[in-house]
């Protein structure tokens, strides 16, 4: 993702002289590159997905989210183990999304490792159909059934200056 370089603001006018409207050109330009940068600043959509303890799979799941418009989005998540099988386990990530009338999925590599030190992050960028949900869903196996858990955190921001929402 491209960074807006801003520059600072000018120092040698001012922001209250009356004749500002029309001498200061240098405001007015500064006022544009922050502008500029406000509307392609990263927007979270919707509220944050917290599974704080979970021990089974969660089947798809469409993020609660207004009408979204044509993407790009970015879907970010976060799980970790908050308690261990003690011999095996794993939990895994799928996120899923329409682009151009076709349904797409990522699925993450699984969190195998059998620890509650283990966590794992998750970020994809994805174009969208306007008006297409965008779900997840995980996996999940523990040798002992149920006895690993975990937590899951989920945000989704429109990205690149999108505005169609």
């Amino acid at each position: 993702m491209a960074t807006t370089q801003l520059d600072p603001p000018p120092y040698d006018g001012s922001i209250t002289n009356e004749k500002f409207y029309t001498t200061g050109v240098d405001y007015i330009r500064w006022f544009g590159q922050l502008y500029g940068a406000v509307q392609a600043a990263a927007l979270q959509v919707g509220s944050t997905v917290e599974v704080t303890d979970s021990n089974a799979a969660i089947a798809t799941t469409p993020f609660e989210l207004p009408t979204l418009g044509n993407g790009p989005y970015r879907l970010t998540g976060y799980i970790e183990l908050i308690a261990a099988d003690g011999v095996a386990s794993s939990v895994g990530l799928v996120f899923g999304w329409t682009h151009n009338g076709v349904p797409r999925t990522k699925t993450f590599a699984l969190l195998t490792g059998d620890t509650i030190a283990t966590a794992d992050s998750f970020t994809i960028e994805v174009p969208t159909d306007q008006g297409s949900p965008l779900n997840y869903a995980t996996s999940y196996s523990s040798n002992t059934p149920g006895k690993m858990h975990y937590a899951l955190t989920i945000t989704v921001e429109s990205v690149g200056g999108n505005t169609n929402q």
